[in-house]
């Protein structure tokens, strides 16, 4: 399998929606719409409400003294994503109490799932696992079981802040015990060195759908995920895209940058030695992140006009003048992997046919 065509992966999303880290309105049509296609995932040119959207959301909710569950849960999350988190679990706990008297059990799920994604965001990990675990316990077929995905995350980092050295030896599928096929880098200069011994038969495609999940809903764009996304690439050998997540993870200041900018190297001189052509080019990856970042504005600012007119946001029209304000970027090089089997035949076909004809 290869995540270059997206093909498989793609498939995969039709039917199994990603990994939603925290719940409201929006979960659901936002898992309908699924994870956003690898390459676009990795540049960022994909939607993420904005300041405005959130904020129309508290002075809508903030001072009703009665809420149904799902007000609670777009209240709270409103307030997570303006990183006003104490309020956001003080909502949480208003409907902890409306739950003693009318109880729930998927509303009691979402509180636990809500408030241990908001602890994490916290900074808070112990206590995060503690809710996130009792969510599991309340549900465990959620998401197609892929939240103890985000659960290993956790453990991993609050591992990790207390042992830095785990950032360079492992990353947290590796960490967690999943299976170390794609958990490293096969051409010689991995991201991270040691491995645990693997105890859960997953697949790659299910390890990327789950991370890139967290990575699309959880809200947070930490440097683990894209470098986690890397070593899965890389194991899958798309140079590619394995190159572009270690850059993202690079720019984010990963804690294990030094090793993962070997694996990018690593990733450019094997390209460049079995005659890929040219590597990808990081005059390529600025392009693409600014790029990124001007749809981004473009797509929020139509939304906060919206709301400031007294619409309410339509995401289709809004991605879509995006769209238009800030076309896709043109490269200074193609996206040569869909082409590598056709350029690595073709220069054995021209060799053997040199050969030929030196015999001749």
């Amino acid at each position: 399998m290869r995540f270059a065509s997206c093909t498989v992966f793609l498939l995969l999303l039709v039917v199994a929606p990603a990994l939603a880290c925290i719940w409201d309105t929006d979960t659901i049509d936002d898992e309908l719409r699924g994870i956003p296609e690898a390459a676009i995932l990795v540049t960022g040119r994909w939607f993420r409400h904005g300041t405005a959207y959130y904020q129309d959301r508290v002075n809508k909710l903030g001072d009703k003294s009665e809420l149904t569950s799902d007000e609670y849960d777009d209240l709270a999350v409103a307030y997570e994503r303006l990183k006003r988190r104490d309020e956001a679990l003080a909502v949480l706990e208003r409907k902890r109490a409306q739950l003693e008297k009318t109880p729930d059990e998927d509303h009691l799920y979402r509180y636990y799932a809500n408030k241990g994604t908001i602890l994490a965001h916290s900074g808070l990990y112990d206590e995060a696992v503690t809710a996130l675990e009792k969510a599991i316990e309340i549900n465990p077929d959620a998401h197609f079981g892929r939240e103890r995905y985000q659960l290993d995350l956790i453990k991993y980092v609050a591992a990790a802040k207390q042992n830095p050295a785990l950032w360079s030896e492992y990353n947290f599928l590796a960490y967690a015990g999943y299976d170390s096929g794609f958990c490293h880098s096969p051409v010689g200069q991995g991201s991270f060195k040691g491995y645990k011994e693997s105890n859960i038969n997953d697949t790659a495609a299910e390890a990327f759908q789950a991370t890139a999940g967290m990575l699309r809903f959880g809200g947070l764009e930490g440097p683990e995920l894209y470098r986690a996304l890397g070593d899965i690439c890389l194991g899958e050998m798309d140079l590619n895209l394995a190159w572009y997540f270690y850059m993202k993870a690079v720019e984010k200041e990963h804690p294990a940058r030094d090793q993962i900018k070997e694996s990018i190297e690593a990733i450019e001189h094997h390209w460049k030695e079995a005659g890929y052509g040219n590597p990808p080019h990081r005059v390529d990856f600025e392009l693409t992140q600014q790029n990124a970042e001007q749809w981004l504005q473009a797509f929020q600012k139509a939304e906060s006009e919206a709301l400031a007119r007294g619409e309410n946001p339509d995401l289709e029209k809004n991605i879509a003048q995006a769209n238009q304000v800030v076309p896709k970027p043109r490269l200074q090089r193609p996206d040569w992997t869909p082409w590598v089997g056709v350029i690595g035949l073709v220069a054995l076909l021209v060799a053997l046919e040199k050969r030929r004809r030196r015999k001749a």
